[in-house]
């Protein structure tokens, strides 16, 4: 009975009582509104300060992959486009 009790207290504190699409509408207001992103379930830390160490990496990554799209696709197409 008390890991049934917790398991109902636990979903209530997480909002899992709330339909999915309600709680993630209510998630992007807080990021847009006050950039909180929330909490960590594992840690209890902020999520912000958990990510923001490793943005500036993620970015740069992204920015080389994005970069280097029109090479990747254009170089391939002209090859096969000269040989037939």
């Amino acid at each position: 009975m008390r890991v049934l009790l917790a398991l109902l207290v636990s979903r209530l504190r997480l909002g899992l009582d709330r339909p999915a699409g309600e709680r993630y509408v209510d998630w992007l207001g807080f990021i847009v509104t006050e950039g909180d992103f929330g909490r960590a379930l594992t840690s209890n830390r902020p999520v912000a300060k958990i990510l923001g160490p490793n943005i500036l990496n993620t970015l740069v990554l992204a920015g080389v992959a994005f970069l280097s799209l029109p090479t990747a696709g254009v170089n391939p197409g002209d090859v096969a486009g000269h040989a037939s």
